[in-house]
């Protein structure tokens, strides 16, 4: 895997994590939220209904997601309900906030004792209404972050590709040189975290320069010290070979003398010729034939 797509794929994941992590936090923050707001509007209704002496059962309000519920009594007996099958307290005669279970759904009760007028209030909301309220307001700041993701994608892309330009350039120039071009590296816009790299590549170059030259070196002088000593002796081999008789037994000695000679030569120059030579040079000389 390539470093690009790396970076790309763990900023992504990074940004995904912690967005899920906050829609999370904020569905619970925005739940305590929600159940202040609704309490605080049960405390207000309560002493809305208090003070109002005209209520009835409403008849329009009996379907099961009604907002809210509310009964009224005095000394345990059932003043006023909002809904018929409400006959039995929707809560405890405690002042305070409550959880129970009727019309077949979860109620947030709350229960306030009014002693100027003698009066339980009780007042009651369904608790799925919160819910959907902290669902909407952590929908509507969540869903912008989860459309923007695919174009979080492409603009990290394109931050880390021009992050990594100097390494890709870095790359081109390396592959850009010939074998034997062992010149130190240079950047026009260089990176602080490039800098070590550069100076450890050029410092090797150096190096390597140092130990061609060396070698070259030695092959100038292995070519001098080698080559003019073998020169002599066949030139010697030769005059010594003059002055014997063709039919002395000496001859054929020397002419094995003047073979070890000439076959010494020979291997001289191949490692001479090896000293010289790399396997570019030699793969920049191969062709294709034509086999047709």
């Amino acid at each position: 895997m390539s470093i690009r797509r790396y970076l790309t794929l763990i900023l992504l994941s990074v940004i995904t994590l912690v967005t899920f992590a906050a829609a999370i936090q904020g569905y619970r923050s925005s739940m305590v939220k929600a159940t202040d707001v609704f309490d605080n509007e049960l405390r207000s209704l309560t002493h809305v209904l208090v003070n109002v002496s005209n209520l009835g059962t409403d008849n329009n309000n009996q379907q099961a997601n009604a907002a809210f519920v509310y009964q009224i009594w005095q000394q345990e007996q059932l003043l006023v309900s909002s809904h018929p099958q409400l006959n039995r307290p929707i809560s405890e005669f405690t002042d305070g906030f409550s959880e129970y279970n009727f019309l077949a759904q979860r109620w947030r009760t709350y229960a306030q004792f009014f002693s100027t007028q003698n009066k339980w209030v009780m007042v009651a909301q369904p608790l799925n209404r919160r819910f959907e309220l902290a669902e909407d307001m952590i929908l509507a700041a969540v869903t912008p972050l989860i459309v923007s993701i695919p174009l979080l994608a492409i603009i990290i892309f394109l931050v880390v590709s021009r992050g990594l330009r100097p390494l890709r350039l870095l790359s081109d120039n390396l592959r850009a040189k010939k074998a034997d071009d062992l010149s130190p590296l240079q950047t026009q816009k260089q990176m602080n975290e490039l800098s070590p790299v550069l100076e450890t590549l050029n410092q090797l170059f150096e190096r390597l320069d140092a130990a061609f030259m060396r070698e070259r070196r030695f092959a100038s002088d292995a070519a001098h010290e080698l080559r003019n000593p073998l020169s002599v002796l066949k030139i010697n081999a030769h005059n010594l070979a003059l002055d014997i008789a063709d039919n002395s037994p000496m001859q054929i000695n020397m002419q094995y003398l003047q073979q070890g000679i000439e076959r010494m030569s020979h291997v001289v120059e191949q490692i001479l010729l090896l000293n010289r030579t790399n396997p570019e040079q030699y793969q920049g000389k191969f062709i294709q034939l034509d086999t047709t």
